[in-house]
């Protein structure tokens, strides 16, 4: 953290990213700029691949920006998680445009001149809640898209694990968070995914 963070100045001495939760807010620059002394990623595919070896249903919630990440149309994109063994496949972009309409709600119903900081990145959600208390009044009170998507699959499909799938690291954090677990079961990265595939 003292190489990699301008505002965090303790180091981590543990091998597992985010283990000191009192100063970490998961924004993995520790992984990306040392290689050597990097914290490691948790990999929740072991725990997902026994949920489908055992039959369970399992729900997989995509962010709308693996097409950066995947030659692959929607449609084959589908496919290829099917193909794993997910039950339901659905794209996060349907909850960011609930979260978006809450947001322009939101704007019109409060009046206020202190500024309003988003909620959808659980990374800056901890980076106020960790180092800027004073501005948690300021957090908006909405929940992410991925979070809006996990609680209208849950509604729908109670018996389902629910699956978020995307490019950040800081959604784990957010997947265990007091304040918003219990909808969303495990999370895994893109790269992850790939790495699955790929086998």
């Amino acid at each position: 953290c003292k190489l990699c963070s301008p505002i965090a100045k303790d180091s981590l001495r543990t091998q597992t990213l985010g283990s000191n939760r009192i100063r970490c807010f998961v924004r993995r620059q520790c992984v990306l700029a040392r290689s050597i002394c990097a914290k490691l990623v948790q990999d929740e595919k072991p725990i997902i691949q026994q949920w489908l070896a055992e039959g369970k249903k399992v729900a997989a919630i995509v962010a709308p920006s693996y097409s950066a990440s995947f030659a692959l149309s929607a449609g084959k994109m589908v496919s290829s998680l099917k193909k794993l063994g997910f039950s339901s496949v659905q794209e996060v972009a349907y909850g960011a445009g609930i979260c978006a309409r809450e947001y322009k709600k939101y704007f019109y119903q409060v009046s206020r001149k202190q500024p309003i900081i988003s909620t959808a990145c659980p990374a800056v959600v901890q980076l106020v809640e960790k180092y800027f208390p004073h501005l948690l009044d300021c957090l908006a009170p909405i929940d992410s898209p991925m979070l809006i998507q996990a609680k209208i699959i849950k509604r729908v499909y109670p018996d389902y694990k629910i699956v978020f799938i995307g490019p950040c690291l800081s959604k784990k954090n957010e997947s265990i968070d007091p304040n918003s677990s219990g909808y969303v079961d495990a999370v895994i990265t893109f790269k992850q995914l790939k790495q699955w595939i790929i086998k």
